[in-house]
């Protein structure tokens, strides 16, 4: 199994998927990791595609994702590594194959721009959010709407999945996380911000507690209560 990265381009629109190639002297189906620690490689660009430098002595192919219209502004891979989500400024959700780059569908497009999308951990619903707090949920299979989840009174700032898929948490410049059930759609928490925004969020991986970065040098946590 080869490593695959991302790597988004907000300019000219497009998204890019980084390929580690094989040529370390493993075999193909070996997984090749680059330490975490290793310093992104130096990039320039060759007419349309641009061409990625080796990293700790691993090269890497890029394959440009081209279909949006404008900006890319949020980006997520699923749990199997089969997928790539993008969602732009453009009002549209994309799929993309990681392995090939081909563009897989159109998800539901939102009125305005999207500004966070997520995988659930199974891989089946991404979850995408738009600059007026707008959130929908979809199939990855088919595309189809799942539930448009009504609550949020300014922009969405990002999205995570429980690990156990039940719940989707949501924070957003409305100074509140919310909390949705993934089953039916309704909202089953508003959790209060410290009187910030909430820009970032991560599930503990028991799901019973939620960590996020707000405005203004916080953080913030809230734990499950028994």
């Amino acid at each position: 199994m080869r490593q695959v990265l991302v790597l988004a381009c907000v300019a000219l629109a497009t998204v890019a998927v980084l390929t580690l190639a094989a040529r370390l002297g493993v075999a193909q189906d070996d997984e090749i990791v680059v330490p975490p620690a290793a310093p992104a490689a130096p990039m320039t660009t060759n007419g349309p595609v641009a061409q990625a430098a080796t990293v700790t002595g691993a090269s890497f192919r890029l394959t440009p994702l081209i279909g949006h219209d404008k900006d890319v502004t949020a980006i997520a891979f699923s749990g199997d590594g089969q997928y790539v989500a993008t969602g732009s400024k453009d009002k549209t959700v994309r799929l993309w194959a990681a392995r090939t780059g081909g563009q897989v569908r159109v998800l539901a497009a939102h009125r305005k721009g999207i500004t966070a999308v997520a995988f659930s951990a199974d891989g089946r619903l991404i979850a995408s959010g738009d600059e007026e707090g707008s959130l929908i949920v979809s199939t990855v299979e088919t595309g189809q709407l799942q539930h448009a989840l009504v609550g949020h009174g300014k922009g969405i700032k990002c999205l995570a999945f429980s690990p156990d898929g039940r719940l989707l948490a949501s924070g957003s410049d409305d100074q509140t996380l919310r909390l949705w059930d993934v089953g039916n759609g309704a909202m089953v928490g508003v959790l209060p911000s410290p009187k910030k925004g909430v820009k970032q969020l991560v599930w503990s991986p028991t799901g019973r507690q939620i960590a996020a970065m707000v405005d203004d040098k916080m953080a913030a946590l809230w734990v499950m209560s028994d």
